[in-house]
């Protein structure tokens, strides 16, 4: 389960399919097409740390009064790239650079900043005890 901490942050997707899979050697992570981490497994045991039945958005998005949820989710080169819209034509793409045991996301480019106050990845519900996310 330590494992799961060393992640600089969750995530990525690609084009045509309901979900992205990333396979680590101990972990693994899906995210689905409407930008949601799916599921974070253990490997070993088959066990998935995401909560069934709870919004696990892989980014959300915090204006003045709202905090938006994906409503579309497009993937592309070959796990590398996703883009998530949002109401208000606010758009964000992100890429995703795969290490030996982690992800790490760069924010690439965003549209219609001007009408975000933050990027919150996370907090993503697990059973792992500890919550797992930050505000950006």
């Amino acid at each position: 389960m330590q494992l799961f901490f060393r992640l600089l942050f969750l995530l990525s997707l690609s084009s045509g399919l309901s979900a992205q899979s990333y396979i680590f050697p101990d972990w693994s992570l899906d995210v689905n097409n409407r930008g949601e981490i799916s599921a974070l497994k253990d490997n070993h045991t088959g066990v998935n740390y995401i909560v069934a039945g709870q919004a696990a958005p892989l980014v959300s998005i915090k204006t003045k009064d709202t905090l938006l949820l994906p409503i579309k989710t497009t993937f592309g080169d070959q796990q590398q790239r996703v883009t998530l819209e949002y109401a208000g034509g606010i758009v964000i793409s992100i890429r995703f650079y795969k290490r030996k045991n982690h992800l790490t996301l760069e924010v690439t480019d965003v549209k219609n900043e001007n009408q975000i106050d933050a990027l919150v990845w996370g907090p993503y519900p697990n059973s792992i005890g500890q919550s797992v996310g930050e505000t950006i």
